[in-house]
């Protein structure tokens, strides 16, 4: 009788367990990538120098991946990479007002229109109702740097070495690269390409020989 009942409590209190049935739709508008007690820390330090963020960084988009460029294999020169790391010194000296206002003309600050943009922060839309996507420049021909700041922090979302968020049909319209591949990939695919060539020799080599 003891074991009869302790299954009926059993069954009953499995039926009393709530399960959440994720909401597809919510999950269609993306993150949010800081909550509203962050947001309200980071607020009161907007009077402190710039600091930067990559916490979002996001190298997947093929717009802004930093890869070469589709067909053509061009990649990114490594003096560019030089000119973003003293583009981002210089800001790092400012405080936020003063590259909104004194500097904003010079670093050509200033919020995205998400109606003209060739693609969007995967956030969810009310945070970007909150939040202004910005951007700033590197250098005249250098690119832009695009994310978002709040207080005096500048999170970093995407690259754009081309102007791929505001593409221009004069120079080129948009371009989509080819994801990078890091150092340990390229070396693994230089092996696989030399352990072919040496098989394809070796071959050659055998047919020479045994013809003789």
């Amino acid at each position: 009788m003891r074991v009869s009942t302790k299954k009926v409590k059993e069954k009953k209190s499995l039926r009393n367990i709530k399960v959440e049935i994720p909401n597809e739709k919510a999950k269609a508008k993306g993150i949010i990538p800081l909550s509203d007690e962050e947001r309200k820390l980071l607020s009161e330090r907007a009077n402190e120098k710039i600091i930067f963020s990559f916490n979002f960084l996001d190298l997947e988009n093929e717009l802004f991946n930093l890869g070469s460029m589709e067909k053509r294999k061009v990649p990114i020169c490594s003096e560019w990479f030089i000119t973003l790391i003293q583009s981002l010194k210089e800001i790092s000296n400012l405080k936020p007002s003063e590259l909104k206002n004194e500097q904003r003309s010079h670093y050509e600050f200033h919020a995205h229109d998400w109606d003209k943009v060739s693609s969007k922060f995967k956030f969810d839309k009310g945070f970007l109702e909150q939040v202004d996507g910005v951007q700033f420049r590197i250098s005249s021909s250098k690119g832009r740097v695009h994310g978002f700041m709040i207080g005096n922090r500048f999170y970093i979302v995407w690259l754009d070495p081309y102007h791929n968020l505001y593409p221009d049909d004069r120079f080129g319209g948009i371009k989509y690269y080819q994801k990078p591949e890091n150092c340990i990939e390229k070396l693994s695919q230089e092996i696989i390409r030399l352990k072919k060539e040496n098989n394809e020799l070796t071959e050659l080599l055998d047919q020479a020989t045994s013809n003789n």
